[in-house]
């Protein structure tokens, strides 16, 4: 009887095992499935974060190279005293990346807010000089600034490189800009150098005529 009995529970248990045997294999399914899952994810975060440090060496290394030569041709060329200069200028900010790089340069030219910083930047591209023979519109047969737009774009640009003045609009700059124009002859005595120079050029005529005399 005994026997019959721990026969039977023998062959119980062997009953019972192919059972748990899937059992086990299932769970184990599970959790290595779960595990694979939680190594891809890390896999796809790695990616990323490879990625970003690459994007940001490239970054890096644009910017020192563009800063190693051309930050020296940069103050060079700036301000232009020209017409001939500011096209030549405008030409150089159509080439790639190059509205961005000197963007860069620009930035660190601080300013109180809007009309501080756009003028400061306007001063730093323009010389005293052409200021006071250009305008926005090209009135009264003056060059038309506004025709740059490779400079203005430059200008908005360099403006909202600062987290505080990033939402102001194109037209508010430009609005800007068309101001520091027309007050051009008032700025850093102009008008006081332009009459010197006029009252120098009527001089010349008078004492011209009056030596033909």
């Amino acid at each position: 009887m005994v026997l019959i009995n721990v026969g039977f529970v023998k062959v119980t248990q062997l009953l019972l095992l192919p059972s748990k045997i899937t059992s086990r294999c299932h769970s184990r399914s599970l959790i290595s499935t779960s595990l694979l899952q939680q190594i891809l994810r890390k896999l796809v975060t790695i990616e990323k974060d490879v990625k970003e440090i690459k994007r940001s060496v490239n970054t890096d290394s644009s910017t020192s190279e563009f800063f190693s030569v051309p930050k020296r041709a940069l103050s060079e060329m700036l301000p232009a005293k020209t017409i001939l200069e500011l096209e030549s200028f405008n030409e150089k900010l159509m080439q790639e990346d190059t509205i961005g790089q000197v963007c860069t340069h620009l930035q660190v030219l601080g300013g109180k807010g809007l009309f501080d910083t756009t003028r400061t930047i306007l001063g730093t591209i323009i010389h005293q000089d052409l200021a006071v023979e250009c305008n926005w519109s090209g009135k009264n047969n003056k060059p038309a600034f506004s025709k740059f737009k490779n400079v203005v774009l430059l200008i908005l640009g360099a403006v909202r490189q600062h987290s505080l003045l990033k939402d102001n609009t194109q037209k508010e700059v430009e609005d800007i800009i068309k101001g520091w124009f027309r007050t051009a002859t008032d700025r850093n005595g102009g008008r006081s150098r332009l009459s010197k120079q006029q009252m120098n050029h009527y001089y010349v005529i008078i004492h011209y005529s009056f030596f033909l005399f």
